[in-house]
């Protein structure tokens, strides 16, 4: 998951850096480009729990208090 985030974060600063060029306006598809990379950066991923299991050393985790409601 860290790698993911690091991704992410290095695909925002080029769409950022992208975007600040001062003849972006010459480059509409690449302006296209980071205005979507920016869009989709911007809902990070998202993982649905019930689907994907993720192995623990740890084990299973115990919610006696019930913190965690389905």
């Amino acid at each position: 998951m860290k790698r993911i985030t690091e991704l992410e974060n290095c695909l925002q600063r080029l769409a950022n850096a992208v975007l600040a060029l001062s003849d972006i306006d010459k480059r509409p598809e690449l302006r296209a480009a980071a205005e979507e990379a920016k869009l989709l950066l911007k809902n990070r991923l998202e993982v649905d729990a019930t689907k994907h299991r993720f192995h623990s050393e740890l084990g299973v985790f115990k919610d006696g208090l019930r913190i965690i409601r389905d």
